[in-house]
C-alpha cells in the first residue's frame, strides 16, 4: 500500500460483487504471504510494516475431495494451519481476518487474529467490505488523537506541543480550530533527524 494507485486498485478489487464460492485453504493462502514477505525481505524492502489481511468466505476446506469423511487429513490440516499461525506470532507479524458468508466459525478467525496480535472483521454481507477495508487500513496507521487540548491565548502568549509519532506512521492530520474572534497563528516545526516532511 506503497502509493495511493495501488489503495485505489484494491479498492477496485473489494467494490466488486464478491460471491462466496469454491474451497477454502487457510493454510495455502498464509504460505503464499510468506514468500512474499521473504521476496520483500530480499529485495530490501524490509523496512515496511509487515501484516496480512487474510479475507475469507468459509471454513477451512482445502479440497473436499479430501477432506469428505477424512478427520485425520483434517486434523494433520489444522496442525499444520495452528503451525504457520505461530510462526507468524514469534515473528511479530499480525494477521487481521475479514469474513463475510454465513460458512464462519467466527471463535476461528478470532482465535488465528488474536495468536498474533491482529484483529478479526466478521461482515453480514460481502457489501460492507470495502467499508470495514477502509477502517481497517484507519486502525492500521494508528488513527489516534496525539493532542486534544483548548487553550486560552488572551495574553498572546505562545503556546507550545510536542509529540513523538511512531516510525512507520506516514501521515498526521493535525486540525486547529479557533473559536475565538480575531487572528491565530499557527506554527509547525518538524524535529528530527532527518525532519519529516509538511505538505
Amino acid at each position: 500500500l506503497e502509493s495511493a494507485s495501488r489503495k485505489e486498485l484494491i479498492k477496485e478489487k473489494l467494490s466488486a460483487e464478491l460471491q462466496p464460492r469454491g474451497y477454502t485453504d487457510y493454510l495455502e493462502a498464509l504460505e503464499a504471504a510468506r514468500k512474499q514477505f521473504q521476496q520483500f525481505q530480499a529485495a530490501g524492502t524490509g523496512s515496511a510494516r509487515r501484516l496480512v489481511i487474510l479475507l475469507t468466505d468459509g471454513e477451512p476446506s482445502p479440497d473436499p475431495a479430501l477432506t469428505q469423511n477424512n478427520p485425520a487429513f483434517m486434523g494433520s490440516y489444522m496442525e499444520s494451519l495452528w503451525k504457520i499461525v505461530e510462526d507468524y506470532a514469534l515473528s511479530g507479524i499480525p494477521i487481521y481476518t475479514v469474513a463475510f458468508s454465513d460458512e464462519i466459525n467466527p471463535e476461528l478467525i478470532q482465535k488465528i487474529s488474536l495468536s498474533t496480535k491482529g484483529d478479526s472483521y466478521l461482515l453480514k454481507e460481502p457489501g460492507e467490505l470495502v467499508v470495514s477495508f477502509f477502517k481497517l487500513l484507519g486502525h492500521l496507521k494508528n488513527r489516534r488523537s496525539l493532542v486534544n487540548e483548548t487553550f486560552h491565548l488572551q495574553d498572546n502568549s505562545p503556546k507550545t506541543l510536542e509529540f513523538q509519532v511512531d516510525d512507520y506512521i506516514r501521515q498526521i492530520n493535525l486540525v486547529a480550530v479557533n473559536l475565538a474572534a480575531g487572528k491565530c497563528e499557527l506554527s509547525i516545526v518538524p524535529l528530527g533527524n532527518p525532519p519529516c516532511e509538511i505538505e
